[in-house]
């Protein structure tokens, strides 16, 4: 990741909305009928990231503004992917799958997350590109989007790992943490705050599948005792810490999601055309490769197969099943509101092919021969048609990072001067020169 981001393609902000988000510190807080009161993280992230830049990066290595920020970026791109693989190995592990296998389903993941989607339109690990839509705030979407939706997609692994623990499905633990549990507790509840009041986008990824998974327990808990089907409590203490984890989840992203629904941003979104949320989505399916989609609905079916004949599995298998559905639906909804942006459902692409992967290492635990099989059709699913990334050259790198160099010579001057270093004439030009990669 280090060599791919730092080297191979290196993130330079070159944008008005880098510039004037880096500034904007973030509150733990969020405060009604402001622009984005949900948006508690990424304002911290990307003031965090410019402050050990200009702080820590600059001084010990030796770099300017420009470059210094292209390295934090590298390494904080590097360190994120590099956890959610960590807790998607582990996961796999803890399906009693061989470590082999779980290496090699992670790296699918990995691999997925680069080629499920053509060349032309917005590949999920390549947050720069310049010819995708809304592409110019780089350094915005890492800290708004790409972060956001990792996190969640963390947690979501945490959380179907106690799932799965609680229905007896798993063999290993996830994590072997020696701290005590208070720790545990407390980093744990700080992290699912931050998690749900990042963005609506990527919030839904583990709100979504949290509340899928207790209407889907509490139906067989009343299929078991229909006398107290109306005793919520009795149905919370049957689930355990699970339960409590989904529901405190749940009630948090309730919150956020009242919040972002009386702010200024919802109200400039106008009415909700869900003709309009339905043709995007569908338009953006197809954005997806051939081979990944005939592998998701092969592994879709695989799996509905396995779960039949396994009872036990059927109560997991389900609960992906609906949420998998419902997060397509609440994603036609925020496109028909928010408008058509490929990186605002991003988090859907991610999630589908996370739950691939988690159906894999179902089907494949048990089969010695199946690593051959698995890596065959995998690769030839996500790579065939091959197609190189040909929209962005280092060309093109090196004159937005010299663009990107000389209008922060300029805002400097000009704060030396006593003016504003980031006049709205100069964020107009900005946004006019360098909309869809139209330098």
């Amino acid at each position: 990741f280090m060599l791919f981001f730092g080297f191979a393609y290196p993130i330079v902000p070159f944008w008005g909305d880098d510039w004037q988000m880096m500034s904007t510190y973030g509150s733990l807080k969020p405060t009604m009928y402001s622009w984005i009161p949900a948006r508690l993280l990424p304002p911290m992230i990307q003031t965090g990231m410019g402050i050990i830049s200009v702080y820590v990066i600059m001084p010990l290595s030796g770099l300017d503004f420009i470059d210094s920020i292209t390295l934090m970026s590298a390494i904080t791109l590097s360190v994120v992917y590099t956890l959610l693989s960590i807790i998607l190995y582990r996961l796999m592990l803890s399906f009693g799958a061989s470590k082999w296998l779980g290496l090699c389903i992670t790296s699918i993941f990995i691999i997925g997350g680069f080629c499920m989607m053509k060349a032309h339109s917005m590949p999920l690990l390549l947050p720069a590109d310049l010819q995708a839509e809304g592409m110019g705030y780089i350094f915005t979407l890492i800290s708004f989007y790409i972060i956001p939706n990792v996190l969640n997609l963390a947690l979501l692994g945490i959380v179907c790992y106690v799932l799965a623990l609680r229905l007896n499905l798993v063999q290993k633990p996830i994590i072997i943490a020696p701290q005590p549990l208070w720790i545990l507790t407390g980093g744990g509840i700080v992290i699912l705050y931050l998690a749900q009041f990042s963005i609506t986008s990527a919030s839904l990824i583990l709100a979504s599948f949290c509340g899928i998974s207790l209407f889907v327990e509490y139906c067989y808990f009343i299929a078991k005792d229909t006398k107290h089907f109306y005793h919520l409590f009795s149905f919370l203490k049957a689930l355990g810490l699970y339960g409590i984890i989904c529901l405190v989840c749940l009630l948090m992203w309730c919150v956020a999601a009242y919040y972002d629904i009386h702010s200024g941003r919802a109200e400039y979104c106008g009415a909700f055309n869900l003709s309009f949320g339905i043709s995007y989505m569908y338009n953006s399916l197809k954005l997806l490769r051939t081979g990944f989609l005939t592998l998701f609905i092969l592994t879709g079916i695989a799996i509905l197969i396995k779960a039949y004949k396994d009872s036990s599995l059927r109560p997991f298998i389900l609960t992906q099943f609906l949420w998998i559905i419902s997060l397509m639906c609440v994603y036609i909804l925020l496109v028909s509101k928010c408008g058509a942006k490929f990186y605002l459902i991003s988090g859907l692409f991610l999630s589908m092919l996370w739950l691939m992967c988690v159906w894999l290492v179902i089907l494949f635990k048990d089969g010695k021969k199946s690593m051959m099989i698995l890596s065959c059709v995998s690769l030839f699913a996500f790579l065939h048609p091959f197609e190189a990334y040909k929209e962005r050259p280092r060309e093109s790198y090196l004159y937005h990072r010299e663009y990107a160099k000389s209008w922060v010579n300029a805002a400097q001057l000009a704060s030396k001067q006593g003016q504003d270093p980031l006049p709205s004439s100069c964020l107009a030009h900005f946004r006019i020169g360098s909309g869809r990669g139209g330098f």
